[in-house]
């Protein structure tokens, strides 16, 4: 869709003032002359959400088409019954729609928006002069634009098909992308180069390559699937099957070839090796536009394997390592120029200094969606490789996500997810149960809960190393609200299971604080880090990066004051010396925190039932000893990751936020980490004594540096002064030594090293739980100072009992 008019942008924005979600169809002349409408993914997901109509349950042909109630806003305010008509052509089950009189009040290229006003679909021509939206909208405004359809219990079983899971393969570029949940902002580049490519296959001209390049989950297929939507695939196999390829006609006049490289871990028929060489090679020779899915493994085996030698493969070749490494073999076939972001390059692949094909390539894992996207513009170029206007990923220093909240692709997907929610509780029928997903629906509607739960999200990326996919996103999300429900029971079975497990007001205080202590295992704070009986974080793919971040893991004694190595924890622990007195560690928390503190928002209903029972159970005299303290010890964690979780502080967290400043400072390494990485990576031989060496043995079978007293006599390197500097990339950071303006080594600035670092102090080395993982890292960092280039006017010494020995080398 081209850009508004003023009249459309202000009838749009008539509809935002008054909070309503709808979509937009543009309907062709052609499409109003044969009254068909193409229903775009968009759309579709519109309609589900609403209970409107559901493509993804409708079988091929105009037998099964559906037809419901709708309304069209006339310009002149005249609201006109009509009926809107939904359905899937017969041979390859496009999704198409028609709504009765459209023609008569609509012409092609005008926009059309759709609403919902209690339970049925209204039409808007907002093309047309100053409508009087409200007279179609007084329902919705009080209320009706969540219909009665999509109750509580239904939304709450939406989310079992979006709990972690999925296919081994890549989703088909064919299937259905409808979705009652709303659709999160691709990666960064990845909208703009979709437009790029789909205004190459409508117009022609010289073919046009785009590379999605990376991990499952993080959207390739979805954004294929927009992309191919539009067009008519040839030769299509109906045989139910996820595929290698496949083939459509595009161009204006349907003259030209798309090749859809959907999943490439699917090889070729009897090709084990250099499927996607292949594949690129036979596009660029025959001038067919290519859309490739590629896996960061596939581009990794196939640029680096072993590859075919012929001419015909050199064209692959050469694009697969310039997709890898930016640099390709000199041939026949090149790219030029190379230019781009991190997530996001351009070229133009020539054979023999002919232009054969525009190139682009979008690196999907690159940026994390909880950070801000980068602004994106691509636009032919004067010559035929892709201009692209992009500005450069950025992490947001940790001390001020929640200060300064940025939006992110994640924060925009969990606030419309937790916006669905809130409708549906606020518009069902009060069940009166004891609800932890009420009370996490209630909790995550509050953006700073929201904000600093996927502060904590990023710091389990930080930590961890890894960044979450849509794939992942959507699983915490689900956890986040129903917990690990879905890998239990299924979505019908949610009503009953709440029913089932509510405390019996009619039993003993140690059986109902044994309910509550169940059902709070769903409460986003606990399940987020898989805090269940049993404790099995490992066992989920969102736990496993989850659990390294549990606040429990890292309560660091002290008031939390926002610095970055504040401690936090004291005002949980007090509230447990005096909840007698208080009469509850809630109530007492609550008196000695500051009237903003996020804690008081994150406290529910059934935070204060729980609360309530515990005191109950621990001021009842026929409870066990043992079963007392077992109730303290769980409730005191319940409410340490409550606290934590509702102001955003994870475990580790200063060395969280030290990894965000040494990204955002580079190339200076942040004044709190100075000292203490010189000591970690030059550690003294004498600590505490000035001038004392830094030393590693030549001989010894390992790098460790020479430290006190040595029995036997060594040969040691002297390490020189160092200078030390950062390089940000993408998600990550590189530190740099060099001695004397040379560069001798280089180290991944990640976690486990700002841990590591941090535990060291007074010139001592610490030792953390990370240590057996870092040690190898660290002694491959310094074995690179005996690399025999960098040993050129090296200082030796050999060392006996607690004397150096100068000893020059000559040669």
């Amino acid at each position: 869709m081209g850009d508004f008019t003023e009249v459309e942008r202000a009838n749009l924005a008539s509809l935002d003032e008054l909070g309503l979600e709808y979509a937009l169809l543009s309907p062709t002349k052609t499409g109003l002359e044969k009254s068909i409408l193409d229903a775009t993914w968009e759309y579709r997901g519109f309609l589900h959400r609403h209970g409107i109509h559901n493509y993804g349950k409708q079988l091929n042909g105009p037998e099964y088409k559906v037809s419901v109630p709708a309304t069209l806003l006339d310009p002149t305010a005249e609201l006109i019954e009509t009926k809107a008509n939904f359905y899937r052509s017969a041979t390859r089950g496009d999704t198409r729609l028609w709504v009765t009189g459209l023609s008569s009040h609509c012409e092609g290229g005008e926009v059309i928006a759709s609403i919902v006003d209690a339970g049925r679909l209204v039409l808007i021509n907002v093309s047309r002069g100053s409508l009087e939206i409200e007279t179609a909208t007084d329902a919705a405004k009080s209320g009706g634009n969540m219909q009665d359809s999509v109750d509580y219990w239904g939304a709450l079983r939406e989310l079992w098909s979006r709990s972690t899971g999925g296919s081994d393969v890549a989703a088909r570029p064919s299937d259905s992308v409808d979705s009652f949940w709303p659709t999160a902002p691709r990666a960064a580049g990845v909208d703009e180069a979709t437009e790029w490519f789909s205004d190459g296959l409508r117009n022609g001209g010289l073919p046009r390559m785009l590379f999605l390049i990376g991990g499952p989950g993080a959207g390739k297929s979805h954004a294929a699937a927009a992309v191919v939507s539009a067009w008519q695939e040839s030769n299509a196999r109906n045989d139910g099957l996820a595929h290698r390829t496949y083939e459509y006609a595009v161009g204006p006049s349907r003259n030209s070839r798309l090749v859809v490289i959907n999943d490439a871990t699917i090889r070729n028929h009897g090709q084990e090796h250099g499927s996607l060489v292949a594949d690129a090679s036979n596009a660029a020779r025959e001038g067919a536009n290519l859309l490739a899915c590629v896996n960061r493994g596939i581009l990794v085996e196939e640029s680096t394997g072993r590859l075919t030698e012929s001419a015909d493969s050199e064209a692959g070749a050469c694009l697969l390592a310039w997709l890898h490494t930016g640099k390709y073999p000199e041939g026949l076939w090149r790219i030029s120029p190379n230019i781009g972001k991190d997530y996001l390059k351009a070229g133009t692949l020539t054979e023999g200094g002919t232009p054969r094909a525009e190139i682009l390539a979008v690196y999907l894992d690159t940026c994390s969606m909880m950070e801000a996207s980068p602004e994106v513009q691509i636009t032919p170029g004067e010559t035929s490789t892709p201009r692209i206007q992009a500005k450069g990923y950025a992490v947001q220093d940790y001390l001020e996500r929640a200060a300064k909240p940025r939006e992110t692709p994640a924060g925009i997907l969990f606030s419309a997810v937790a916006g669905i929610l809130q409708q549906a509780k606020e518009h069902s029928v009060d069940t009166g149960l004891v609800d932890p997903i009420a009370a996490n629906i209630e909790a995550l509607g509050k953006p700073r809960l929201r904000t600093n739960l996927m502060s904590i999200l990023r710091s389990a990326e930080i930590a961890s190393t890894q960044r979450m996919t849509f794939r992942e996103l959507w699983g915490a999300i689900t956890r986040s609200f129903i917990g690990e429900l879905p890998s239990r029971i299924s979505p019908d079975e949610l009503p009953s299971f709440l029913r089932e497990n509510q405390p019996d007001a009619t039993a003993d205080a140690q059986s109902q604080f044994t309910s509550y202590r169940r059902l709070a295992e769903l409460r986003y704070t606990q399940s987020i880090f898989g805090a269940r009986e049993p404790y099995e974080p490992l066992s989920n793919p969102i736990t496993r990066l989850t659990h390294i971040v549990d606040p429990t893991k890292d309560a660091r004694p002290g008031y939390f004051d926002g610095s970055w190595d504040t401690g936090w924890a004291t005002p949980v622990s007090d509230a447990f010396t005096g909840y007698m007195t208080e009469g509850s560690p809630i109530a007492s928390l609550e008196s000695t925190l500051p009237n903003g503190d996020c804690f008081r928002a994150a406290i529910t209903s059934f935070d204060r039932a729980l609360d309530a029972s515990f005191v109950a159970l621990v001021g009842e005299p026929t409870v066990s000893d043992a079963a007392r303290y077992d109730a303290i010890s769980w409730y005191g964690d319940y409410l340490t990751r409550l606290y934590a979780v509702a102001n955003g502080i994870p475990a580790f967290r200063a060395e969280v936020v030290l990894w965000t400043q040494t990204w955002d400072q580079a190339p200076v390494v942040p004044d709190q980490l100075d000292a203490r990485l010189r000591t970690l990576l030059r550690p003294s031989s004498r600590p505490g004594e000035y001038g004392a060496s830094s030393m590693i043995p030549v001989f010894d079978s390992r790098t460790n540096p020479i430290r006190g007293t040595q029995v036997q006599p060594k040969l040691a390197l002297k390490l020189g002064d160092i200078a030390m500097a950062t390089e940000a990339a993408s998600d990550s950071v590189v530190l740099h030594l060099s001695e004397h303006a040379q560069r001798v080594a280089s180290i991944s600035m990640d976690f486990s090293l700002i841990r590591e670092a941090l535990a060291s102090n007074d010139g001592y080395a610490g030792v953390t739980e990370l240590t057996d993982a870092t040690s190898p890292r660290l002694e491959r960092f310094r074995a690179a100072r005996l690399v025999p280039a960098q040993l050129a006017g090296a200082h030796y010494s050999v060392v006996t009992n607690d004397k150096e020995s100068n000893l020059s080398v000559r040669g």
